[in-house]
């Protein structure tokens, strides 16, 4: 009839479509990891990690990318260990830089900032717009590690990369 569906009805359309796909392909390790990220997405992390555990049985890229989300929901749960040992997992199979930064954000909640801090360096060779908060993150341990200078580049980098990134322009302004 041509009318626009509502922000309720187009969830709910995406998540009976989401259903089909896993219905339809229950042995298909991608439908699962990816219906897995949309739950981490919606903060349904308990029903992602279900999926994300499933999705994992299957070998593969579908294996790395379900390790990975899983690891990405263990790190919003805080436990960090376990994030960290999935995402590890996860860069095995394939080496992407966010699972690199969200890895370095596990090694730094468990305390290992040099750890941390040398993760992100790998992780940002390649700047990106999506990688912002871990521009800022990196400014913070360089900060606390005595590296003003390098702490100052990384704030505003990652404003440039994300203008509400506020925050990470008033530590660049502290800085000069």
């Amino acid at each position: 009839d041509g009318k626009a569906l509502s922000r309720p009805e187009r969830e709910a359309a995406f998540w009976a479509l989401a259903d089909d796909a896993v219905r339809a392909r229950p042995r298909d390790g991608f439908a699962w990891a990816l219906r897995g990220r949309a739950l981490v997405d919606a903060g349904r992390m308990k029903e992602a990690l279900v999926d994300l555990t499933r999705a994992a049985v299957f070998g593969g890229a579908a294996r790395g990318h379900a390790l990975a989300w899983r690891g990405r929901a263990a790190l919003l749960l805080g436990a960090f260990a376990r994030a960290e040992a999935d995402l590890s997992a996860a860069l095995k199979i394939s080496s992407v830089t966010v699972y690199r930064a969200w890895r370095a954000e596990a090694r730094w909640r468990t305390g290992s900032i040099r750890s941390a801090l040398s993760e992100l360096d790998a992780a940002l060779k390649v700047p990106s717009r999506r990688l912002a908060p871990y521009f800022e993150l990196r400014g913070d341990l360089r900060l606390n590690a005595g590296r003003s200078v390098e702490a100052k580049d990384d704030y505003e980098t990652a404003f440039v990369f994300d203008a509400k990134r506020l925050a990470a322009r008033e530590k660049a302004a502290r800085l000069r």
